[in-house]
């Protein structure tokens, strides 16, 4: 007890001190604040006479400027008119020029119309006379004898030729030899035999032997003969059926139809080359031609008109360039007189203000030396404080150390207490639980325990087991995903990165490969993220990955094109031909189509540009 009340006088005195240190740091507090007002009055007053002069600075110069501006802005006013009188006059020469090349235009037309009605006046008069020659070979054609009939024919000659030859072989035939110094004594059919040559007599003969008679031979059995006979009647009534009497007279015949047919394919050919959709159609060709018009005098030739309008077309395009370069020029001029002429209004407020400050003090420049001789005694007295509050604060006791003395004072008896009560209850608890226990077995309850430990501890292995399978299982699953995601993305990538590097040499685009979106980029070994990134630099990323993509399509079988409507809008002039190598580099085996309406600055892309045109009098090819 005599420590805690011990503890509460330290506690007492410390607190007396407290409030004496309290009293003097207010004392510091209001002399600081009294310093820090004057401090204030005085920089406001500094502030206003220094804003005084700085707006009268700042007011002359922005009157000289706007002076220079607005002379500017007339200069630029005066080139701008002069510049849409040229644009004026170079309009009305390109549409001058523009309907010469019209006229002369039309007039070569004519004179390609009067040759076109030449041309095809020739060739129908050239197609009506082959069509009589047609006509006229078809209807020869028709008389001559065909071919299938002609191959009866001569199948039915060549056998009974096969037939006479077979006859000749296998029939009686005659040799006469005579004797020397004869060469003739017997005949045949009134003819003398010849000297040892074989003399076929298949239907038998009679021989006249000079001086002896007449020799008969018989043929003996004639079924060659009969074959021979019904083959020559089978050639006789096909010869009858055709219409000629002989394999001459059919043979001449066939050959006519044949050089018929030459002549009408010839015919043909040539009617087709003259009239290859009919004579109707060359007729209708030659109504559809324009009507001659009657030339215009003094007109150039479509090359000469064609060349000036050119040079016209290219003396207002010139002019636009010269014109539009005025009214930007102008634009800026008067941008600039308004911004200067703000500038100045500004400035004027500015020195308005500075008065208006100014106002509020009566005499500033005295007030401003009054407060500076304040601040001495402001300084002095608060210095006073500061010493009076350092000196309680040497000699005072710690309030947090007496406080903290007292309250642990107070908890060492109050712990001392709870103790006290809490060993009293431990000790009714601990009687109640012996007096329990005693009656039950304890070793049954610790053999029970024990099996079930072992039981839980086996399936502890087997859930341990489950899981390290189940890990493996996951880390395959991941290892095939991102297998399979570096197979997609990699293509990507292969197309993608020698366009960055047109862009941006020795580059690198990093890729989420969940996602395959663009991550960040990798510049002169400085990784940005893609956040960060500037409009223009995602922009151009953007198309770099579409004309990637697409490249990957086309691989891949599957071409789609690439279409761009104002794409890069945020690109410098600089970049934007690096684009242009880009996409002229990709549309080597892409279609490409790009829509804008800066058409300035897209001219340097090349390519095909399109453009809308008035119809000119068209020819109707036969």
């Amino acid at each position: 007890m005599t420590r805690l009340a011990d503890a509460q006088a330290a506690y007492d005195e410390a607190s007396r001190h407290a409030e004496a240190l309290e009293r003097a740091i207010e004392a510091e507090r209001s002399k600081r604040l009294e310093l820090e007002r004057a401090q204030e009055r005085l920089a406001t007053i500094e502030a206003a006479l220094a804003e005084e002069r700085s707006a009268g600075a700042a007011l002359e110069l922005a009157n000289a400027d706007a002076a220079i501006k607005d002379e500017r802005h007339r200069e630029a006013e005066g080139a701008l008119i002069e510049a849409r009188r040229s644009f004026d006059k170079a309009f009305s020469l390109a549409e001058t020029a523009s309907d010469i090349f019209r006229r002369a235009l039309r007039a070569q037309t004519c004179a390609a119309t009067a040759e076109r009605r030449e041309e095809l006046a020739l060739r129908l008069a050239q197609a009506e006379g082959l069509r009589t020659e047609l006509e006229k070979a078809v209807a020869d054609a028709k008389v001559g004898l065909a071919d299938k009939v002609l191959r009866q024919l001569e199948d039915r000659a060549g056998e009974v030729r096969v037939l006479r030859k077979a006859r000749e072989i296998e029939a009686l035939a005659l040799t006469m030899r005579y004797a020397v110094g004869r060469t003739d004594g017997v005949a045949l059919d009134g003819q003398p035999l010849p000297d040892g040559n074989r003399v076929a007599i298949p239907d038998g003969a009679t021989l006249e032997i000079d001086g002896v008679g007449y020799l008969t031979v018989h043929p003996g059995a004639q079924s060659a003969a009969d074959t021979l006979a019904v083959a020559e009647k089978a050639l006789a009534d096909a010869l009858d059926a055709s219409g000629y009497e002989t394999m001459e007279t059919a043979r001449a015949a066939a050959h006519l139809r044949l050089e018929a047919e030459a002549r009408r394919r010839n015919a043909e050919h040539e009617f087709n080359g003259a009239a290859p959709n009919g004579i109707e159609a060359l007729r209708e060709s030659i109504a559809r031609l324009p009507e001659s018009v009657e030339a215009e005098p003094e007109l150039p030739s479509a090359k000469e008109a064609q060349e000036a309008e050119v040079a016209a077309k290219q003396a207002l395009t010139d002019a636009t360039d010269t014109l539009e370069k005025a009214r930007s020029a102008f634009e800026i001029a008067q941008t600039a007189a308004a911004r200067v002429a703000a500038a100045a209004e500004s400035a004027a407020e500015r020195v308005s203000r500075a008065h208006s400050a100014l106002c509020s003090f009566e005499d500033a420049e005295a007030e401003k030396t009054s407060l500076t001789n304040e601040l001495v005694g402001h300084r002095t007295t608060l210095a006073e404080a500061i010493r009076q509050r350092q000196a309680i604060l040497a000699v005072a006791p710690d309030l947090e150390a007496a406080k903290a003395g007292l309250q642990r004072a107070q908890s060492v008896i109050t712990r001392v207490e709870q103790d006290r009560q809490r060993i009293r209850v431990d000790l009714g608890r601990l009687d109640t639980a012996i007096d329990m226990h005693a009656a039950e077995a304890v070793e049954e309850e610790l053999a029970d325990v024990e099996i079930r430990l072992k039981a839980a501890r086996r399936r502890l292995n087997e859930i341990m087991f489950e899981v390290s399978v189940l890990q493996t299982v996951d880390e395959a699953l991941e290892s095939a995903r991102t297998a399979a995601r570096d197979r997609y993305v990699e293509p990507v990538l292969r197309e993608l990165t020698p366009l960055i590097q047109l862009l941006w040499p020795e580059a690198e685009l990093r890729f989420d490969a969940e996602k395959v979106l663009p991550t960040a980029l990798v510049r002169a070994g400085t990784e940005e993220d893609f956040d960060i990134l500037s409009g223009g630099t995602k922009e151009q990323i953007a198309l770099l990955v579409r004309l990637a993509f697409a490249r990957m399509l086309a691989k891949s079988g599957s071409p789609a094109p690439v279409i761009l409507d104002d794409a890069i809008v945020y690109t410098d002039d600089d970049r934007i031909e690096r684009i242009f190598d880009a996409l002229t580099r990709q549309a080597q085996d892409l279609q490409i189509i790009v829509f804008s309406c800066r058409q300035r600055a897209f001219r340097d892309l090349g390519g095909r540009s399109l453009a809308i045109i008035g119809l000119e009098p068209m020819l109707d090819a036969a």
